[in-house]
């Protein structure tokens, strides 16, 4: 499966979104902007979330807990990973 970020974030960061990591790098528009539901997370297999940003969406949150694993935080980024199968 191909790395597809979530990205979450306000102000002068790129827009919320799905990127592939190059065009996340690269600030390109994003494949699916908003992430305003799950469904957008469902193409996901890490989230970045700017802990300082409200979520998009209640629905985001409950999809994020309940098919993503808080990993690591650096400063104000919170990074989680897809869980695997049970």
């Amino acid at each position: 499966m191909p790395t597809r970020i979530a990205w979450i974030g306000c102000n002068r960061d790129v827009p919320t979104g799905l990127y592939t990591p190059r065009d996340f790098a690269e600030g390109k528009p994003a494949q699916d902007p908003g992430l305003t539901a799950r469904p957008a997370l469902a193409a996901a297999n890490v989230v970045l979330h700017r802990g300082s940003c409200a979520l998009p969406s209640p629905e985001v949150g409950a999809a994020i807990g309940a098919g993503f694993t808080r990993t690591v935080a650096f400063g104000d980024l919170v990074v989680y990973v897809r869980r695997g199968p049970s």
